[in-house]
């Protein structure tokens, strides 16, 4: 049968199961150093070393000690190969080492043995005080050996013993740089995860697992949502942030012998052996949990999900791959399909527009133009500001609505001109204000509120009346446009654009009190530093 599901831990370092009760915490399972056709190496080299020193002896005639020699290489193998307890790997190369030491006693060739035993020593045992240990045992074998037979000088002993300890040394140094270039070769060097070329080969072995003991296992697919927009917005350094912090959450809500791998940019995969669609969708539920509960993250994220179980999805890899990666997709359009996310007085704002407008916004969205991040920031800005000075539920409704489609008349505007990350020429610059001339025409056509159009029509107005499109100034301007371009002017400060960082809180608000009196109006610049520096 399947191993246990998949559950969170407690604070004892149990396992939870799906249910609540409490199991035994799993073992890790390590990536085995040799592949499938060399995970019988250590039994082959000790037979060999056995079989080696045996005909050395056996030529000097010595029967017994043959036999022994043999049968020591041989146990040596066996137990490194078999590993019962900690200690029986390095009893096992004892053993070998006894085999050689016997073989020297006879014939001189037999120092040659030391060579494959010593590597293989060093491939299994690459830890420094396990190199300093082995490399003392390798010169007593020696000289047990030495002493046995026919002893040569002091000099010739002490070179021997050296070219043993450098022989030892230089294994360590070769295995450890092999396993740290397998280790890169199986894992995300960004997250330090699993990547794809480890998951499809513990895929492998769980599709076969399964297939012989009638088990199954959950295949999870994961991926951030509207990714590109936050990494173009936010820049690399922080998307990378993310991601990290994504990975170590993943890690923190799987079992230990859970495969967590990152398959490819944004998206990760979790191989849950033992796992049904209940377990599965715990996992999913608990991950989304951990990552709205974090207070670190850079940036909101959210993710898309989908699984597959085995053997009921599929027999074989690629059709469980595809099951869950199809959840993922789907999930990503019913989110595109069901807009931003905002906050309740915006959401209850979206609801009040004409169904006409709403699309408007999703696709908005669905676009990447304006993002649920600079909505929120916007309405939430404008409602406050609104707020102080006094206006009432029914301009406030206004208000929010406006916040919500003032750049609608940008979906007409070609995505390279938005995104140019150099400054714009004349033409283009024509070009991009005639957004707002265009967006107050589409709103008008789908019967939006005439105070919603009003505010939109001029939130791009300047109070020294230098603004578009009307170029009018100072309170001539509705007090709802002052309000949405100042709430809209900070958000464009602190957020990432195509042409510049974002700025921080600081420069953003030294800006606005310069602007004060040329781009904004003088009053709610003083209104709206306090809610720029308040803590989100």
């Amino acid at each position: 049968m399947g191993r246990p599901g998949l559950a969170p831990k407690d604070n004892a370092g149990a396992t939870l199961g799906v249910d609540g009760s409490a199991d035994a915490a799993p073992v890790s399972r390590a990536v085995p150093l040799f592949g499938e056709h060399l995970r019988h190496l250590p039994l082959a080299v000790g037979a060999a070393t056995g079989l080696y020193s045996m005909a050395l002896l056996w030529g000097a005639h010595q029967g017994w000690n043959a036999a022994a020699a043999a049968l020591a290489g041989l146990v040596g193998g066996l137990a490194l190969e078999y590993e019962i307890s900690p200690i029986v790997p390095y009893a096992g190369y004892l053993f070998g080492l006894l085999s050689v030491s016997l073989a020297i006693g006879a014939s001189d060739l037999g120092a040659l043995a030391y060579g494959p035993w010593i590597v293989l020593g060093g491939a299994l045992f690459p830890t420094w005080p396990a190199c300093a240990g082995l490399a003392v045992a390798d010169v007593l074998s020696l000289w047990f050996g030495l002493t046995a037979g026919r002893p040569p000088g002091l000099v010739a002993q002490i070179a021997s013993a050296a070219a043993l300890v450098l022989l030892q040394i230089a294994a360590v140094l070769v295995s450890r740089e092999g396993r740290a270039r397998g280790h890169l070769a199986l894992t995300d060097p960004l997250t330090g995860l699993a990547n794809r070329r480890l998951l499809d080969w513990r895929l492998a072995e769980e599709l076969s697992q399964a297939e012989r003991a009638d088990g199954t296992f959950a295949l999870v697919h994961l991926a951030l949502q509207d990714f590109r927009e936050v990494t173009s917005r936010a820049g690399r350094r922080v998307s990378d942030r993310i991601l990290v912090q994504i990975a170590q959450i993943l890690r923190d809500t799987t079992r230990a012998h859970d495969v967590v791998a990152r398959v490819e940019g944004d998206e990760f995969a979790i191989l849950a052996p033992g796992l049904g669609e209940a377990g599965a969708a715990a996992v999913v539920e608990r991950i989304r949990a951990a990552v709205a509960r974090a207070t670190t993250l850079p940036h909101r994220v959210r993710l898309a999900a989908g699984w597959a179980i085995a053997p009921r999805d599929g027999e074989d890899a690629t059709a469980l791959i595809e099951t869950a990666a199809a959840g993922v997709f789907e999930e990503k359009l019913h989110a595109r399909a069901s807009g931003p996310a905002l906050p309740v007085d915006l959401m209850t704002a979206l609801w009040s527009l004409p169904e006409g407008a709403q699309q408007l916004v999703r696709l908005l969205h669905t676009e990447g133009i304006e993002l649920e991040e600079h909505l929120s920031r916007i309405g939430r800005w404008s409602l406050e500001l609104g707020q102080m000075v006094g206006l009432d539920p029914v301009r406030l409704s206004a208000l929010a609505q406006a916040a919500l489609v003032h750049d609608v008349g940008k979906l007409v505007i070609p995505r390279s001109l938005l995104r140019k990350p150099g400054p714009l020429t004349p033409d283009e610059h024509a070009i991009l204000v005639r957004h707002v001339t265009d967006g107050v025409a589409l709103l008008r056509a789908l019967a939006v509120d005439d105070a919603v159009v009003t505010i939109v029509a001029a939130h791009h107005e300047r109070w020294d009346g230098t603004g578009y499109p009307e170029g009018v100034a100072g309170d001539q301007i509705p007090l709802e446009a002052r309000i949405l371009a100042i709430a809209d002017g900070c958000d464009a400060m602190t957020e990432r654009r195509p042409y510049r960082k974002p700025w921080s809180v600081d420069e953003a608000i030294a800006d606005v009190q310069l602007e004060g009196g040329r781009q904004f109006d003088p009053d709610l610049v003083n209104l709206i530093i306090p809610v720029l520096s308040a803590p989100e």
